[in-house]
């Protein structure tokens, strides 16, 4: 809390919106965010971490099946008809080096059916994984 590289002796008398934080995991937090999120490296599409929220959205029961279908490639829950559209929509989004926008398209759920989203995009700098793209799914 302190900042990065530094310690301090516990004193019990943080603020108290300060100490709440301290009970709030990374899975707690992933795991209720009312939105599907998708985490992937703009470079070649892998993606790094979905919520259960997009495991639930395309109609997965766990990661794995997830991972082994998708093939951990971001473009694989794009629905065919529009995989193109969204192969060049996203490649000028990496060359205009925006940091946000939105995109409507259709996703593939499990079941081989159609799901339209509004997708939401992100691109962040990370210092372990370089550009990286954070992507919310919500049904329209």
């Amino acid at each position: 809390m302190s900042g990065k590289g530094q310690a301090q002796r516990y004193s019990g008398q943080g603020q108290k919106h300060l100490r709440a934080q301290l009970g709030f995991t990374l899975h707690d937090i992933a795991s209720n965010i009312p939105v599907a999120l998708m985490i992937y490296s703009q470079e070649d599409g892998r993606i790094l971490f979905v919520n259960q929220g997009t495991l639930q959205l395309l109609g997965y029961d766990n990661l794995w099946d997830f991972y082994d279908e998708v093939n951990t490639q971001a473009v694989h829950v794009v629905a065919p008809r529009d995989l193109q559209r969204v192969t060049d929509w996203l490649k000028k989004f990496k060359d205009n080096q925006q940091e946000s926008d939105q995109l409507k398209y259709r996703v593939i759920n499990r079941g081989g059916g159609e799901i339209k989203v509004l997708a939401n995009f992100h691109l962040v700098e990370n210092p372990h994984y370089g550009p990286i793209i954070y992507q919310t799914l919500m049904t329209i």
